[in-house]
This record gives C-alpha cells, sequence and structure tokens, in this order.
C-alpha cells in the first residue's frame, strides 16, 4: 500500500490509500518491454 498522494493540483493528501495491483512488479513490466504480456489475473 502507498500512503499519501498528489492530487491535480499537487497537494498532498495523505489519508488517501491505494493499493498497488498484484501484476505490477518490476520482473513483470521488465518483460513486458523484453515481448511478454502482463498477465493480470495474477
Amino acid at each position: 500500500m502507498i500512503n499519501g498522494l498528489n492530487n491535480y493540483q499537487g497537494d498532498a493528501e495523505v489519508d488517501k490509500k491505494v493499493t498497488i495491483p498484484g501484476w505490477l512488479t518490476s520482473e513483470s513490466i521488465h518483460k513486458h518491454f523484453n515481448g511478454q504480456p502482463i498477465d493480470f489475473d495474477d
């Protein structure tokens, strides 16, 4: 989880939490740029 984002005006929204999807990893991004599709079901 990431705690703290900036809104469209650049102001911090420190009480807003988001969850990074499991498929969003450095490995999956690397594979994507090297010809393998991202598996969004992971």
